[in-house]
């Protein structure tokens, strides 16, 4: 429970340090059969919404690697990042691991290349961050995670 409790600790001391900034995101899996008119609803509403976190096919491979190629709906020449971009609407890419924690165990023992993947993405799309959708599901991952989050 300790560990839990300093996890805890760690979150709430990195939200002190963005207090009184407003910030609104929300996930989105772009598709065909709805990207236009979601970018038609963020023109409307562009003032609202400060990022958007894109499923674009981001995630951890079986050996605790990277998949690093994104889609085109989503960095295409007509996809939604360009569309973001256009806005002044910041682009967040979901990392996904399929919710086990044997995957998720991997990509944090693989830390120093996860993070320098993490980077080089983040760089090439000058995104505005990373959501790390990896959900460990036991207490005995914990300790990895935070170490993996801190680094």
């Amino acid at each position: 429970m300790n560990k839990v409790l300093g996890f805890v600790s760690i979150l709430l001391n990195l939200s002190l340090s963005v207090q009184g900034e407003r910030w609104v995101s929300f996930w989105y899996a772009p598709s065909a059969v709805d990207l236009n008119s979601t970018i038609r609803l963020l023109e409307r509403h562009k003032d609202v919404v400060t990022s958007v976190m894109l499923y674009c096919g981001h995630g951890v491979n079986n050996d605790g690697t990277l998949k690093v190629q994104a889609s085109d709906i989503c960095v295409g020449k007509n996809g939604i990042v360009p569309a973001l971009r256009k806005l002044g609407i910041g682009v967040e890419f979901v990392v996904n691991d399929g919710c086990t924690n044997a995957t998720a165990h991997k990509l944090f023992m693989a830390n120093a290349t996860s993070i320098s993947t993490l980077t080089t993405i983040a760089k090439k799309y000058n995104l505005t961050g990373w959501n790390l959708d990896l959900e460990p599901q036991s207490v005995y991952v914990l300790p990895f995670f935070t170490r993996f989050l801190i680094s």
